[in-house]
This record gives structure tokens, C-alpha cells and sequence, in this order.
């Protein structure tokens, strides 16, 4: 039977919402548990939903999840808007397991995941027009191509001839096709494709990032390069970095951790944008664990690339507990400390841990490396704030820390406000010693200009105690 509702009509949208509005996500906020017991322990939920057939319980979940601002209406029927539906109509179990995992701001996305579906056979020699080659990862080749379907260009990263009869190497390639291409993120560049070409190798592609890596970057600040040093402020790598921290944090709630930063995988956009590339060695969180452990170090390979097959990620770079083969009990934290590997090399233009050998690196990592640029590099002049936020983010003990990728962010975020506040006092301060020196020009012929050169002089110093135009002119009026 229905029964009349004496329910006012749905307020529009762009109305104030009541507070029966937002009834049932409040009370589901924190919530945790199977339906059953959830129902036991809230009976103001089982009142809700037994108001609810199971057809309109699935557009409450789909109202729900695409109008977080705005509870869904109590259903009605089609042929009388202001009639509710029989009350007792049963709710199906699986429809409330889908409720409640709705209203988990947890849950509101799906986990990363890695699967081992087949990839197909692709028209690739049809479709794309190879250009030239740009660069290499840790597993693949990344060329330049045409997509002649689009009319764009694209990068095309293609696993290694040499591995790719490897079942591991297949694995970890096609992972890291998924994980990226999951990530959405502005700072994490977007899978396109995925398939194989004509010679069966696994490849996919992405947008051709057109810019410059951190890496060169800091090769040519250390080289003295006047154009990189206009172009690339400590401030603006600063910055960066924290970009690069909230695509971190991003990645982390979705349970991935990258395993393998350092300022070749940082890409400097020519408008401003900031990219994080190369998520080959991620890790999914939960997902079955690769083989990890490395074997015994050996001294003279080359340490500038990811070491496929042995360690993880690129030491000079990667935490202690990484290079001690941590593996599967690895935590974001290990993302924070290359983070802070990274902060330390560009106000230093040296790098954390040095060393040209694996050995050397990795003594230098496993002990206990001086972080602060004060005693390190003196002449840096890195300011103490930003050193102990150095200090920090590559401390040997984990739990010393930042506790995630977002603490270092607005750890750096608070760096940059108090420098624009120095920066704001400094351009203050020289104003008002350009108005001593103005002045002090007349100040022979008026007293009243003296007294204000003087004013201005002590203004100027006290924004900014090194300001050398207000020392000349406290100097001239000492004379």
C-alpha cells in the first residue's frame, strides 16, 4: 500500500540545504564494518533504508556518489511524486554492501591495480610515424612518434629488446603502464595507449613533455650557466618540489609508492608545468611483492640509472631502509627522503650522498651523512628554515620524518611564504634608502631633509640590515 508523504517538494539545486539534507552521510561518515552490524549499532540508518526498495536504493547509491552536498530524496512513485513506496519492500544485501562502501570518502576511488590482462596486438607501424628518439627509462626506450589517427605527437615508450622475453620484465612494464595511466593527476603524466607493436614488444604511450629535467637543470646551475641560473630561482625549484609533493600524496592514498625519484624523473615544463616521470619500480601497496632483495653490492657499475634486477630505485636517492632491501614494508616515507635528497642538492648544487661507486653511495647513505648545507656547503647561504626542513626529510630514522608527502609540501609552502615576506621587506627597504639618498643630496642646503634622509636611513636598515645603498648614505651623513 502507499501511503501519502507530507514531504515539501525537492528544493532546487543552488538552494540552502536542510539539515535532513545531510542526514545520512553524517551519521555513515565513520562508519566502518559490514551492513549487519552497522544496522545494529545505528538503528537511525535502518529507518532510512527501509524506506528503500532495491531499485531506488541503487539511485541513492548513484545520487550519492555523483552529490556528496546533497542527500538523495526519499523515493516516490512514478505515477504520484508526493507518494512513498511501500516501506516494507526488502533491501538487498549486495546493494547495501554498495551503500555504505559509497559514503567511505576512503573508498570514493578505486585501489591502484596492476592486472595481468593480455595486451593486444596493435596497428602500430600504421598508426604511428616514428620521429626520433627521446630518452631511455629504467625498462624501456622512449621514442618520438606521429599518430597519424590524431595528427599529434607522442611519446612512445617501448620495453628493451633485451628483456622483453622476460616474464618479469613483461610484468613490471605493463604495471607500470597501468599504475600511471591510473594516477590522473595534473603532475603525473597520462597514459594514452597500451598494446604491442609489430615485433610483439609491449609498449605504450603518452604526451611529449616538451621542457627540461631537473636534472639539467642543476648540471648547468652547478656549471655556472647564466641563462639557467636566470631562469631556474631556487625559489622556482623549491616550488617544483612541492608540485611534485602533492602528485606524491596523490599517489600514496591510492596506495603507490614510486620508489624511484630523482631529478632525472622531474620534468620542467616551458609554460610552467611540473611533471613526475617514470613510475616503473612503483609500489602498489598490498599487491604481491616482486623478488627485491638485492644481491651483495658491487663496487664500479654505473649508479646514474635504476638498477633493474637488483636494487630498486637509483642510489644517492633512495632511504636506507630501500637500499636495505625494505621492499614490500616500504612506506611513503621513502618517497619524503628523495624528496629531501633532491631539496638538498638544489640549494647545494652537490648531492646528498657522494660517491662514484655503488659502495661509496651506499656507506654514505646507510651512515650518518651531515644534511645540513650550513656545514656542508657554507657558502650556499641556505636559509635555516629550509635547511632544517632538509634535515628532516632525509633523517636515517623513519618515524623522524615528515609523516607524508603533504607535511613536506606545506612545510615548503611556509618556506616560500616567509621568503616572499623577506623578499617584501627587502624591496621595501630599498625604497626607502633611495628616498635617503634623494634626500640626502639637499640635506647641505635643509635641515628638514637631513632629518628625513635619516628617517628613511633607519627605516631601510630596520627592513633590511645589509641594504648596501642605506649604509653609503648612513655613512654620508655621519661625515
Amino acid at each position: 500500500m502507499a501511503a501519502k508523504s507530507s514531504r515539501p517538494p525537492r528544493a532546487e539545486r543552488g538552494d540552502e540545504p536542510t539539515s535532513r539534507s545531510f542526514e545520512i552521510p553524517n551519521t555513515l561518515h565513520d562508519v566502518e564494518g559490514p551492513p549487519s552490524e552497522v544496522l545494529a549499532q545505528h538503528s537511525e540508518v535502518g529507518d532510512t533504508l527501509g524506506h528503500l526498495d532495491d531499485t531506488q536504493l541503487i539511485s541513492t547509491v548513484n545520487d550519492i556518489e555523483t552529490d556528496t552536498h546533497e542527500a538523495p530524496d526519499p523515493p516516490y512513485s512514478d505515477d504520484d511524486p508526493q507518494t512513498v513506496v511501500d516501506p516494507d519492500a526488502a533491501v538487498a544485501p549486495e546493494y547495501l554492501d554498495h551503500f555504505f562502501s559509497s559514503l567511505s570518502t576512503e573508498n570514493r576511488t578505486r585501489p591502484i591495480v596492476a592486472p595481468d590482462a593480455a595486451v593486444g596486438p596493435t596497428d602500430f607501424d600504421n598508426r604511428y610515424e616514428r620521429i626520433g628518439p627521446l630518452g631511455e627509462g629504467g625498462m624501456g626506450e622512449i621514442v618520438v612518434y606521429l599518430d597519424r589517427q590524431l595528427g599529434r605527437e607522442v611519446a612512445v615508450k617501448t620495453i628493451r629488446a633485451e628483456t622483453s622475453s622476460s616474464e618479469q620484465a613483461q610484468r613490471r612494464f605493463l604495471a607500470e603502464a597501468r599504475v600511471q595511466g591510473q594516477l590522473e593527476h595534473p603532475a603525473i603524466v597520462p597514459v594514452y595507449d597500451i598494446g604491442t607493436d609489430g615485433a610483439g614488444r609491449h609498449f605504450f604511450t603518452m604526451p611529449w613533455i616538451h621542457g627540461v629535467s631537473l636534472e639539467e637543470v642543476l648540471q648547468r646551475l652547478a656549471a655556472g650557466d647564466q641563462t639557467a641560473t636566470q631562469r631556474f630561482s631556487r625559489r622556482r625549484l623549491v616550488s617544483a618540489l612541492g608540485t611534485i609533493c602533492l602528485a606524491l600524496d596523490f599517489a600514496h592514498r591510492r596506495g603507490v609508492i614510486h620508489r624511484d625519484l630523482k631529478p632525472a624523473n622531474i620534468m620542467l615544463g616551458e609554460f610552467g608545468e611540473v611533471h613526475l616521470l617514470d613510475w616503473g619500480v612503483a609500489k602498489v601497496t598490498g599487491s604481491d611483492a616482486l623478488s627485491e632483495r638485492p644481491p651483495p653490492l658491487t663496487v664500479g657499475q654505473d649508479v646514474s640509472n635504476t638498477l633493474p634486477g637488483t636494487i630498486l630505485g637509483t642510489l644517492g636517492y633512495m632511504p636506507p631502509e630501500q637500499i636495505r632491501g625494505a621492499g614490500s614494508q616500504l612506506t611513503p616515507a621513502a618517497d619524503v627522503y628523495a624528496i629531501g635528497a633532491m631539496l638538498f642538492e638544489i640549494c647545494t648544487l652537490e648531492r646528498l650522498h657522494p660517491g662514484e661507486t655503488m659502495g661509496e653511495i651506499s656507506l654514505s647513505t646507510l651512515g650518518d651523512v651531515e644534511a645540513r648545507p650550513s656545514v656542508r656547503v657554507p657558502n650556499a647561504k641556505v636559509p635555516s628554515l629550509l635547511e632544517e626542513i632538509i634535515v628532516r626529510a632525509v633523517a636515517k630514522d623513519v618515524d623522524q620524518r615528515f609523516g607524508s608527502a603533504r607535511a613536506l609540501y606545506r612545510a615548503l609552502e611556509a618556506y616560500l611564504d616567509d621568503e616572499r615576506d623577506d623578499e617584501h621587506r627587502m624591496d621595501l627597504a630599498i625604497g626607502h634608502a633611495r628616498a635617503a639618498k634623494r634626500a640626502l643630496r639637499r640635506a647641505d642646503r635643509d635641515v628638514d631633509e637631513r632629518r628625513r634622509a635619516i628617517r628613511e636611513v633607519g627605516r631601510a636598515l630596520a627592513l633590511d640590515p645589509d641594504n648596501g645603498f642605506a649604509a653609503q648614505s648612513l655613512r654620508a651623513l655621519l661625515d
